[in-house]
């Protein structure tokens, strides 16, 4: 530790120079008891654990400081003292010298505080500077004391975290979410935009305590946590109140109404379904549920208080009606979603209980010979009747019963196919089957293909796999080699609804496509619409040159087909030649 300053150094070489016995006998003894004074006072501020800086208050260069803080930045004395105040400080600092600067009367009563997040050589230390403006004798300077407050942030961060943080998942408590929600009630108000909760209760949770022990059920709880932040999005903020309660609060969802009622479903099917998927507990895979409340809100109409308590209530009644579902508070947003779950209850059962059955579109060629059929997905329900595929499909999808159903699809496809090997009439009729962009980036497609067609024993050329252009938007080259070995089984491929996709035509001439479909929001203007007859002369052009066949869908009345056929395209699919029917009905056609 360096006891002495310069000043006291300088100091004693004075006195020693002194020139006359008398004189150095004379002042000796009181120089060297004010010199020892200060090597004392000098050996205090050094074991302080404080930094003290002292700046001229003029030139804002440092002319001194103690043993601490050549400690904390890893500096010595030397290459500190004299450097300018810029050239050492972070700019909060320097601003409050400013201040000090600019308001000289009033900072010599009042004390400049600043917290300031100092870089050293061991990191980042929060520190807390002081600066005061002294004067001595006819110097002015500023007394700068910093202390390091890494002890108390983190006991602040302590307190904080246990007042407002769930201390098994970490998630914000029932405290603060009621804090963000006043928030965003206000928010609400603001913008006039509609916000919305969705609380999440587990369904017999208390079973898997008292069979399983706590240790589990906290692991259960973890577990939970980790799924739902997997499901949100931005603007979306998670919460654990209590138990096994999860709270969610969705911020600025729309100005409208329907389309907020549309997204709150939409995370509140996916909060169902992925709690839904199986936990691992003890090596063996177990089944939960939940019971989920939902309620919207718009600006101050509504308080904090009453939402959490319509959302519960909301909670419950989803509870009452059997678990594993979900209720918005309001009765008439309910119905919706009420009608959606139970289709999908029914289409879980819908396979097992041969509810499904294919209609089959015919395609003819420009001599109005049939070549093949589109093989079209048909649910005929008990109750409902014929529920069309524009209203299960999107359900299947979203609860994954899109592969089973399609698989279902191709083996019946491929049944029809070895029927009509039987007749010559039929033998060369081919199949189209439409594929969803799940059913065919699933793991084993091609597996359970080449299991169908071997079980069968089709002609494989006679089955065609409707793809559209969206499965192209991501990883194209992945999907362009899975097609490549789906083709060197015999398959075909045909591209579904071109022209209102994605598909560039770089894109295009890599594929192992065997045709192209014209949409039929094309073809339906063709005759009165220049830009879509524009359009369409351009696909059929296009895949013309590329070696592809075109098939115009859609084709409804004789001068869309006189249209086609003038402009070269040689196969047509559409009402004029034959609705969606039933096998048996396409028999006695044939």
């Amino acid at each position: 530790m360096q006891k002495r300053s310069e000043s006291l150094n300088e100091l004693r070489d004075k006195i020693i120079g002194l020139g006359e016995d008398s004189i150095r006998k004379s002042y000796y003894p009181k120089l060297q008891y004010h010199i020892e004074e200060l090597e004392r006072f000098r050996a205090l501020l050094d074991q302080s654990r404080e930094m003290i800086i002292l700046v001229d208050f003029n030139t804002r260069k440092i002319v001194d400081i103690n043993y601490t803080v050549t400690l904390i930045y890893g500096k010595s004395k030397q290459e500190i003292l004299n450097l300018h105040v810029k050239d050492f400080f972070p700019q909060k600092i320097l601003d409050d010298i400013e201040i000090i600067q600019r308001n000289i009367q009033e900072e010599l009563k009042n004390c400049c505080i600043v917290e300031v997040l100092l870089t050293t050589p061991k990191g980042e230390i929060p520190i807390e500077f002081s600066l005061q403006k002294i004067e001595f004798e006819s110097d002015t300077y500023i007394v700068i004391i910093g202390l390091d407050i890494s002890e108390r942030k983190k006991a602040q961060d302590e307190i904080h975290q246990l007042n407002f943080y769930d201390p098994l998942t970490g998630l914000p408590n029932r405290k603060l979410i009621t804090q963000n929600l006043t928030q965003a009630i206000e928010n609400s108000e603001k913008e006039k935009e509609y916000g919305g909760v969705i609380l999440i209760d587990l369904d017999d949770f208390k079973a898997i305590n008292d069979t399983l022990g706590h240790s589990i059920g906290n692991e259960l709880l973890n577990e939970v946590a980790y799924r739902l932040q997997s499901v949100l999005e931005r603007g979306c903020t998670l919460s654990r109140i209590g138990g096994d309660e999860f709270l969610i609060l969705i911020e600025s969802i729309s100005k409208n109404l329907f389309n907020t009622i549309n997204v709150m479903e939409e995370y509140a099917f996916r909060v169902k379904s992925i709690i839904n998927q199986p936990f691992l507990i003890n090596e063996s895979e177990h089944l939960f549920s939940s019971s989920i409340g939902i309620e919207i809100f718009l600006g101050k109409s509504y308080n904090c208080e009453n939402i959490l308590k319509h959302v519960e209530i909301a909670m419950y009644e989803s509870k009452k009606s059997g678990k594993n579902t979900m209720r918005f508070f309001d009765p008439k947003m309910q119905e919706a979603i009420q009608d959606k779950l139970s289709l999908e209850l029914d289409l879980k059962n819908a396979l097992s209980k041969e509810q499904f059955c294919l209609y089959y579109q015919p395609q003819i060629d420009i001599n109005n010979q049939i070549i093949g059929f589109e093989a079209l997905i048909r649910w005929i329900h008990p109750t409902r009747g014929i529920v069309p595929p524009n209203v299960f499909i999107p359900l299947a999808e979203e609860n994954g019963l899109i592969i089973p159903i399609g698989e279902w699809v191709i083996q019946t496809a491929c049944k029809q196919l070895k029927k009509f090997e039987l007749s010559e009439k039929t033998e060369n009729l081919t199949i189209s089957v439409n594929v969803s962009i799940k059913q065919f980036q699933e793991r084993y497609f091609i597996k359970s293909l080449s299991t169908i067609l071997s079980k069968y024993m089709v002609a494989q050329d006679k089955l065609l796999l409707e793809l559209t252009e969206s499965i192209f938007i991501n990883e194209a080259a992945t999907i362009i080699d899975k097609m490549q070995k789906i083709k060197d089984l015999g398959i075909s491929f045909s591209m579904d609804d071109f022209g209102t996709g994605y598909s560039s035509l770089s894109s295009l001439k890599k594929l192992p496509l065997h045709e192209l479909k014209i949409d039929q929001s094309f073809v339906r203007d063709i005759t009165s619409d220049p830009n879509d007859a524009i359009i369409v002369k351009t696909i059929i052009g296009m895949a013309n040159n590329l070696g592809l066949n075109v098939v115009a869908e859609g084709v409804e009345t004789l001068e869309q087909y006189n249209f086609l056929k003038k402009y070269n395209c040689k196969y047509f699919q559409g009402y004029l030649f034959g609705k969606p029917a039933p096998i048996e009905e396409i028999e006695k056609i044939l």
